[in-house]
């Protein structure tokens, strides 16, 4: 979504830049999603500040077929030297969740990072209680690769206190899942 790039999409549903004009929902959706226990927050300071940062994407989620606004996501690190990218939030509105958008829109995520910004790694953190989002990430290749003790304030868990399960997928890892030659590589 960088430079206002043209949306991703798979028939289903699309990513596109998010503006100014989305952020009344793109909060609500945060609050809601929060309070549920499922994801952090920003300030609409901080959010205002990502649309426009061009190291990050700042997307909403649509329904291909009329277009309904279902979500929104975050990537940070778009121009990264490492080409490290972290997938900072997902979030989906109630109405949206329990019915595939999230597989179908990490999908999306995952062929943006890996190829059209030739990501080398995808990253994220994910509150170790949310259980439901690791299997998403993990049976979408995503690796664990360690436990941020109680990191992450919030009411949502006992103590105050969550952990943060760090995991990501590299390149080769997402070429080998999707059975893809990575750039410049033929497929056998």
């Amino acid at each position: 979504m960088a430079d206002a790039q043209a949306p991703i999409a798979d028939g289903a549903v699309r990513l596109r830049p998010a503006t100014n004009a989305h952020l009344s929902f793109v909060l609500a959706t945060e609050t809601d999603a929060r309070r549920a226990g499922f994801i952090g927050g920003w300030t609409e300071t901080e959010h205002r500040t990502a649309l426009d940062d061009d190291d990050v994407a700042h997307c909403i989620i649509e329904t291909e077929g009329d277009g309904e606004t279902i979500g929104y996501l975050i990537l940070r690190g778009l121009r990264d030297t490492n080409g490290s990218i972290e997938l900072k939030r997902l979030a989906l509105a109630a109405h949206a969740r329990d019915r595939g958008y999230g597989r179908r829109v990490l999908a999306l995520v995952l062929r943006y990072a890996f190829d059209q910004l030739s990501a080398h790694r995808l990253w994220l953190d994910v509150l170790a209680h949310n259980t439901r989002a690791r299997h998403l990430y993990t049976s979408s290749g995503f690796v664990e690769e360690g436990v941020l003790r109680e990191c992450f304030r919030t009411e949502s868990a006992p103590g105050g206190y969550a952990s943060l399960v760090v995991m990501s997928i590299l390149e080769p890892e997402y070429r080998a899942a999707v059975r893809e030659p990575a750039a410049g590589q033929t497929k056998r």
